[in-house]
This record gives structure tokens, C-alpha cells and sequence, in this order.
């Protein structure tokens, strides 16, 4: 746990940013795999979450060239343990 709250405090703007934009590539791949392997309406359950992710991850970059506020941070958290649950 200590580890974790390190990784976001010792990084900096820019560090965050790319955290984020590597995760916005990787629900790229996610959708295009989704995209190759389902069709129909089992397509669009899993799409439309995962275009979810992705706008999520979109405005964590953003929020990540903004000043560096507590609430900031625990917007950033959140959208990691999105990125979490995605994983499961």
C-alpha cells in the first residue's frame, strides 16, 4: 500500500500524464481485440465500458497538467482503481 502512494506523490506532472497515456493505448488494444472476437450485442456490452475506460484515462492526462490539488489526486486514484476493476 505505501508503495502505491509513493508512486503517485514521487512522479511528476508529466510522469502522471504518461501513466495515463500508456493506459489509453491500452484500452486501444482492448477495444480492438473486443472488436475482433464478439459480435452482434455481446459487442457492445463489452465495448461500451471499456469507451468508458478510455474517456476516463483521456481526462486523467488532461487532469494531470493541472495544479497538483489534493482532490486532484484522489480523481487520478479513482481512475486507476477503475483501470483495476477493468483488469478483472
Amino acid at each position: 500500500d505505501q508503495g502505491r502512494i509513493k508512486l503517485m506523490s514521487s512522479l511528476g506532472k508529466g510522469g502522471r500524464a504518461a501513466i495515463f497515456f500508456i493506459m489509453m493505448m491500452r484500452d486501444i488494444h482492448f477495444f480492438e481485440l473486443a472488436e475482433q472476437q464478439f459480435k452482434s450485442m455481446s459487442r457492445a456490452i463489452v465495448m461500451i465500458p471499456l469507451a468508458v475506460l478510455f474517456l476516463c484515462n483521456l481526462s486523467g492526462t488532461v487532469v494531470s497538467w493541472s495544479s497538483p490539488k489534493h482532490s486532484t489526486k484522489k480523481r487520478l486514484k479513482a481512475i486507476l482503481n477503475l483501470n483495476k476493476i477493468m483488469e478483472m
